[in-house]
């Protein structure tokens, strides 16, 4: 979950104020999409692969497929 956090850092903190907010919300929302029911479950949270399901959303936002290398580099520590 690090990874995600890390990414969701770095997307606000470059997002400029003129962009639609509609293109960053959908993200967020199928990243949450992505991440539903993690952690309700403890087999379920066991099994996952925070790193792995990062990545997986990583490839819905042209910013963090651009980085993509930064950010698997932090999941590989």
């Amino acid at each position: 979950a690090f990874c995600l956090f890390f990414f969701l850092g770095e997307e606000f903190y470059e997002a400029s104020p003129y962009e639609p907010v509609t293109s960053r919300l959908s993200d967020i929302f199928r990243l949450a999409s992505i991440f539903s029911g993690t952690g309700t479950d403890p087999a379920v949270s066991t099994k996952s692969n925070h790193c792995l399901d990062a990545a997986k959303a990583c490839n819905l936002n042209d910013n963090c497929k651009k980085l993509r290398s930064s950010y698997i580099s932090i999941c590989n520590r």
